[in-house]
């Protein structure tokens, strides 16, 4: 499992979304959106250790709007985000 960062179209979606998120023991936190990923909403989700899949089923559950999902890569030590489907 990856750690991966979510954006949302607006800073309320990512609140609504870490809350669900912690209301379902993930290990989690919101940060500021990285700037080489977007420009939009100023907070994203950073989710340590976890499926892709997962957190996708949960938002989508729960109605929570998000914009992109990113696996955190860091081959040679250079952090960089991988946007998946």
């Amino acid at each position: 499992m990856n750690d991966l960062v979510i954006t949302f179209p607006s800073s309320n979606h990512a609140i609504a979304a870490e809350y669900i998120c912690k209301s379902a023991g993930m290990e989690m936190e919101l940060i500021p959106t990285p700037r080489e990923i977007s420009s939009n909403c100023g907070f994203s989700l950073l989710i340590y250790r976890n499926d892709p899949k997962k957190i996708r089923q949960i938002l989508e559950k729960e109605d929570i709007p998000f914009a992109k999902i990113f696996i955190i890569q860091q081959p040679n030590g250079e952090k960089y985000y991988e946007e998946i489907n």
